[in-house]
Order: C-alpha cells, then structure tokens, then sequence
C-alpha cells in the first residue's frame, strides 16, 4: 500500500517547491489518424500506443502505429458507453478507462472500465470484449456546483500498488486534489494536494524511477498554454513537484501523456490550431532517469 504523502493525510501545494525548468527539446512526433482526433490518455502497451476519444465516439479503445499514426486495432467495450471518456491508465493486468470527466459540475457518480489484457488479443484483429465497472462518488464532493467553477472534475488516472490514483482537474482552487479509490466503498478518498500552474488533463506513472508525470494547460485569450508536471518520490514521504513550460506546444490541447522507453510522450487533441499529434518530450531532469531492465 503506498506510504505515498499518506501519512500526511492532506499535503498542501505550500509544502510543495514548483521550479520553472527548461525543455531541452519537443520533437513532433507523428500525425494521428482522424479516428481518434479527440485523443483523451495515453498508454503504451505490446510495443504501441494506445489511447481513446473523448465524449461522443463509440466506446472503442483504439491501438496506435507510432510510425504511421494509424489506428491499427480497435477494441469496442460492449458493456460501456463513451459519456465523457478522459484517460486511460494501465497494471500489468488491466487498462483502465476513466468516465471521469465533469466540467459542468452536474454528475455526483463516477465510472471506471477494467478491461482485462487477456481479452485483447495480440494479433492485430479488432475484437468486442467486456469491462467490469468500478463505479465511486469523491469522499467530499458538495452539491450545486457551478460549471467550470468546481474542483470535482477528473482528466488523470494512474495504477500504482493495486490501485487506482485519481488527479483532480480543480477549475476553483487551481492546484490538483490526489484520490485513491476504495474499490470496497466506491469511495474516492483524497490523500494529498499538489500545486499547478494549470488544469491537470493526463497521467502516468513511471514506477522505475518513482515519478508521475502530468499534462496540464492554462486557457487564455482563447488558447492553450501547456505544461507538463513531474511529481517525484511520488510513494515516499517527501514528494517533489516540477513544472515544465511547453512553449514548443503553445495553443495545442494536450490531453496525454505516457513514458516510452524511459522518454516522455505527449498528445494533443485537434483543434482549430493544430491537428492531433504525438510529441516527444526531452527535460533536463536534475536527476537521472533509469531505464527499466
């Protein structure tokens, strides 16, 4: 079970010391296919990138070429429905899919899809499989909460230690609410708050080394200004938060993010500014990473 800021039982962004550190390189990565224009998460699995749609496609999970962009497997989910799909987070067991999201403020209960990896199968054939459904409620979500004005809506999910770790998109308070669901209760405990420059769309969670990674971007004047954040020592007791201003992807969306052979990968939905794409990030991180055996 993760020790994770747990002992601390809420951590406030004060303790939390945010560094504007410099990108050493963005390199684009590829053009995605238009199935998948509202990309929403990412993970990478079996050697390719996998991501969904946000709200309003099918309830497909889409398997990704990193050389050609393309959707080369479609996996539909027929216990499910895309309302407001956000991110995707994987164990070595499951991939999850969050129905997390809730600018408007209007929903009080959650879903999650575990999607079992042995249903999918590995050749590149599309299938239809079925999910159980995780469904919580947020331990302190209050009621008549005003749309986009409310800290109860979700873009980010990690498995970490047999659990589920959710960030919160807060559109109040402007810093990001960590939750651990109790599968037990259906209860979305929150455990620690980490500062952010901007709202929290995606997560991962590189365990080799013990860091998460999240997306997340500012709206001003009718545009998008991202960043990426990096949690490190994320299970321990002295958790450190990072920021990285991505001034290469000024007015993209970016709405994933996943770690590739120990590099930082991050998508953007499409929107009047650009296309959906993946982006390869390089940061001059003050510690080595290590790469996983």
């Amino acid at each position: 079970m993760l020790n994770i800021i747990l002992a601390i039982s809420l951590i406030t962004s004060s303790l939390f010391s945010i560094h504007s550190k410099e990108v050493k390189s963005i390199s684009h990565q590829i053009k995605l296919s238009q199935k998948v224009r509202e990309t929403s998460g990412l993970i990478y699995y079996q050697n390719d990138v996998w991501t969904i749609n946000d709200s309003g496609d099918k309830a497909n999970l889409y398997r990704i070429s990193l050389q050609s962009g393309e959707v080369i497997q479609t996996i539909h989910i027929q216990n499910a429905k895309n309302i407001d799909w956000e991110d995707i987070a994987q164990d070595d067991d499951y991939i999850y899919i969050g129905d997390t999201g809730n600018n408007r403020g209007n929903k009080n209960t959650f879903r999650i899809y575990q999607i079992s990896k042995k249903h999918i199968p590995k050749q590149l054939t599309n299938c239809t499989i079925s999910a159980e459904i995780i469904t919580f409620q947020y331990e302190d979500q209050g009621s008549d909460l005003l749309a986009y004005q409310h800290d109860f809506d979700c873009e980010a999910l990690i498995s970490i230690n047999g659990e589920i770790g959710l960030f919160s998109k807060n559109w109040a308070s402007g810093n990001t609410n960590y939750y651990i669901i109790d599968k037990s209760t259906g209860t979305a405990n929150k455990k620690a708050t980490f500062a952010s420059s901007g709202v929290i769309t995606a997560a991962d969670y590189d365990v080799k080394n013990d860091i998460v990674f999240l997306t997340s971007y500012q709206y001003k004047n009718d545009s998008f200004f991202p960043y990426l954040v990096c949690i490190k020592n994320f299970s321990t007791k002295r958790p450190k938060t990072e920021e990285y201003q991505l001034e290469k992807l000024n007015h993209f969306q970016v709405e994933g993010v996943c770690i590739i052979n120990n590099e930082v990968f991050i998508s953007n939905e499409e929107t009047s500014h650009a296309p959906p794409s993946i982006h390869k990030v390089s940061i001059k991180q003050t510690t080595k990473l290590q790469s996983a055996p």
